[in-house]
């Protein structure tokens, strides 16, 4: 896979881009739709991965360590 530029739609990197002008009218590289380019943060073809959560609410900060530390013996304790 060879890297396009956002700018020019170039076989090139986009640092590598001659063009230094504000684009007037983005066109998406990714979809082709004008008014946006596939580094803008509201392309949504391709949306974030968002990772889990590890916060359990309801419990204290004691309570998950202790949870934790059993989990840590038990394994211990395996080996």
């Amino acid at each position: 896979m060879h890297p396009r530029c956002i700018t020019c739609h170039g076989e090139h990197a986009t640092r590598e881009c001659s063009i230094n002008e504000k684009i007037v009218e983005p066109v998406c590289i990714n979809c082709g739709v004008k008014g946006h380019l596939a580094a803008c943060k509201g392309f949504q073809a391709l949306p974030v991965i968002k990772k889990p959560s590890t916060r359990q609410p309801g419990k204290s900060y004691a309570q998950a360590a202790a949870v934790k530390k059993a989990q840590e013996e038990k394994q211990m304790k395996k080996s």
